[in-house]
């Protein structure tokens, strides 16, 4: 150490004079012989109080550190001096996974597409290739990983496949494609209800497995791909489908983010929540589900999904139809952190809380989150509002704005709050982020900026009650966040 401080500041020493400082060092500032091993404390000590001098230039770089890991995915060998300045656009992606040394395995699966960008035809490598190809055992996680492969995301009769593909079978271009893949797979209106009870209890029992082992608010990496309300709209979920996860859930580099009410006032509620519930268990790493004020049973009752499950399946299986859903709903997370620096949830930020940390403290399940929990019910029922209709709506109620932290009585949900500039600047600061999304109400074009573009509201479900809105999704990727507005029908068709 004590050469490498010399060699540092460029001093010229001969192996005696560094030989005598390390022994002044060892003897009068540790107390200890020069053949003694150093206390990590004592060590420590010493530096804290300045006596042990020259060990912070052997810490300091003249590269700043996010420079240096930007600059060290580009080549280990080049001068990161010299990087030309068009590469600091090219940054990690996410916050955590890239910025580990990578490890590859080959994937026991190849995969074959067909024209539409589908996945079809798997293969199983360790059979078809297993004379080239030695595999050797990996670790437990790893092999856990290669079963379900096996046995669920690549098997073609797995529950959750054949749920999907009996779901986009809504879809005409889909369904010729599946009729001429797999003959064998029924259309949703030749199964009985007993098949489809089946069907509906067994993914929804597995979402809500997923849904408990997650966290109140999930930590998603970009790229990612953020939708709003889609409220019993299949059609649009399969122009979603098409366009932004079409060789997904086994073939994809993004993640998605939904913000939540999947159901209520829409035709297809049951649809929707099943071929959301089956892609999380295919791939419960890649899609994010958030729970909105629409997967509450209380609220369902007062709207359609309820009279939905009767519709559809009756006295005897509707009500058990219903009752798995919001098992699972009752599990959900309430919202997401995108890349530690955009929040993410159905209505927006909580009056009753104001830190993530405290949010991560919500129980679950939550069966009635009005009574249970304030910040749960807050954050899928708040809304924004601009500061000059703020002010007004406050002084029209004669409230005085100083005392209430950015919040008010939401006037026209009756039920949670309003909130202002003020207080989405205090919970972003309070959190050090930069920006909310969120959903919970429809914009004509599907989207709306509020408060110079720190809170984004999207809408997902074109043609939303019978009306002429647009259905827009929103793409976070290389330190942007873009809009995507879609061309969707809004309804089936043939």
């Amino acid at each position: 150490m004590t050469a490498d401080i010399f060699a540092v500041r460029q001093t010229d020493a001969t192996e005696k004079d560094i030989d005598k400082d390390a022994t002044f060092r060892m003897e009068s500032l540790l107390k200890l012989k020069k053949t003694d091993k150093v206390p990590f404390s004592a060590f420590m000590t010493v530096i804290a109080n300045l006596s042990f001098r020259g060990t912070s230039v052997l810490l300091r770089s003249n590269v700043k550190i996010l420079d240096f890991i930007k600059y060290s995915r580009v080549t280990s060998k080049t001068d990161v001096g010299r990087i030309n300045p068009l590469m600091t656009k090219k940054q990690y992606r996410g916050t955590c996974l890239a910025c580990k040394r990578k490890v590859y395995r080959l994937s026991i699966f190849s995969v074959r597409m067909d024209y539409t960008g589908r996945i079809i035809d798997p293969k199983n490598l360790k059979e078809t290739d297993k004379k080239d190809i030695k595999w050797t055992k990996e670790d437990p996680a790893t092999e856990q990983f290669r079963q379900f492969a096996v046995e669920t995301l690549f098997n073609p009769s797995s529950l959750p496949n054949n749920i999907l593909d009996i779901l986009r079978q809504f879809d005409s271009i889909q369904k010729k494609r599946i009729n001429a893949a797999s003959p064998n797979v029924k259309e949703l209106s030749k199964l009985d209800s007993d098949q489809i009870l089946n069907a509906v209890q067994l993914i929804c029992k597995r979402a809500e497995d997923l849904f408990a082992k997650e966290t109140r608010c999930v930590r998603v990496s970009s790229p990612v791909y953020v939708l709003g309300d889609i409220h019993g709209n299949i059609a649009d979920l399969l122009t979603y489908e098409r366009n932004i996860w079409r060789t997904a859930p086994g073939v994809t580099t993004c993640n998605y983010l939904f913000l939540g009410d999947y159901v209520d006032r829409g035709e297809y509620g049951v649809e929707v929540v099943c071929y959301l519930f089956a892609l999380k268990v295919l791939a419960p790493e890649r899609f994010f589900l958030c729970r909105g004020n629409h997967e509450v049973r209380s609220i369902q009752k007062c709207f359609t999904f309820y009279k939905e499950c009767f519709t559809k399946y009756g006295n005897r299986v509707g009500p058990v139809v219903f009752e798995a859903c919001n098992r699972a709903f009752d599990r959900m997370p309430l919202c997401a952190i995108i890349d530690d620096n955009i929040y993410g949830a159905h209505g927006g930020i909580p009056t009753s809380v104001t830190k993530i940390d405290e949010l991560m403290k919500i129980p679950t399940p939550l069966q009635e989150p009005e009574t249970e929990s304030p910040a749960a019910w807050e954050i899928m029922w708040n809304d924004p509002m601009n500061s000059s209709e703020f002010h007004d709506l406050a002084e029209f109620m004669k409230v005085k704005t100083d005392k209430i932290r950015g919040f008010l009585t939401n006037s026209k949900r009756g039920t949670a709050f309003y909130y202002s500039d003020e207080a989405v600047d205090n919970f972003l600061k309070a959190n050090n982020l930069q920006y909310i999304l969120r959903g919970h109400e429809v914009m004509p074009l599907g989207y709306k900026f509020h408060m110079n573009g720190k809170v984004m509201t999207v809408f997902s479900s074109s043609r939303y009650c019978g009306g002429t809105n647009e259905a827009a999704s929103i793409f976070v990727d290389n330190e942007e966040i873009r809009v995507l507005r879609f061309e969707t029908r809004g309804e089936l068709k043939e």
